[in-house]
């Protein structure tokens, strides 16, 4: 519980300092209007329905364990899409990451979450999920915060390297605990 607690309140954490200002990013620097942004969050969220479909098959077949290492590993590098778009690549490069972002996401919160639920004892559920949501979504205004304080200081476009460079890091609880 201890890993997946830190490993799921980092991912918040960086992915909150990082997204605060995505749309300030999309609209300023790759001058995506209001339907394109649309366009590309509706579509690129098909990846968090296909990981809904997907994320018991596949912990099923890999193990839960590993799913839940795996989709966290994929969350990093899918955000560092974001910053590396261009104005050329945009569309697509943000397509991808929202894709890889939601199916990674939906996988590794449907496999933890039945993870946890599965090793806790009935008597504790209350106290565990309480605790846990705490902690992990005590996490996302901090980010946020953060990553605010970030873009007025140093840009926008640092705010989203900051948070999706240390956002990789948020695997090495999962990978290293006994998950």
């Amino acid at each position: 519980l201890r890993s997946i607690a830190a490993s799921t309140a980092t991912s918040n954490l960086f992915s909150n300092i990082a997204f605060s200002t995505y749309l300030v990013y999309v609209v300023r620097d790759l001058d995506l209007d209001v339907a394109t942004i649309g366009v590309v969050l509706g579509i690129g969220n098909l990846g968090a329905i296909v990981g809904a479909f997907t994320a018991t098959r596949l912990g099923r077949r890999f193990g839960v364990g590993p799913v839940i290492v795996g989709a966290m590993f994929l969350t990093g590098p899918a955000a560092l899409m974001v910053p590396l778009a261009s104005k050329a690549w945009a569309i697509p490069m943000l397509l991808m990451a929202q894709a890889l972002i939601g199916f990674a996401g939906v996988v590794y919160n449907i496999n933890q979450v039945s993870l946890r639920q599965a090793i806790t004892p009935d008597r504790m559920q209350g106290r565990m999920n309480a605790t846990m949501r705490f902690i992990v979504w005590g996490t996302v205004p901090i980010g946020a915060t953060i990553g605010g304080v970030i873009a007025t200081s140093a840009g926008v476009t640092q705010a989203l390297w900051v948070g999706s460079i240390l956002g990789c890091t948020a695997a090495l609880p999962v990978l290293l605990g006994p998950v």
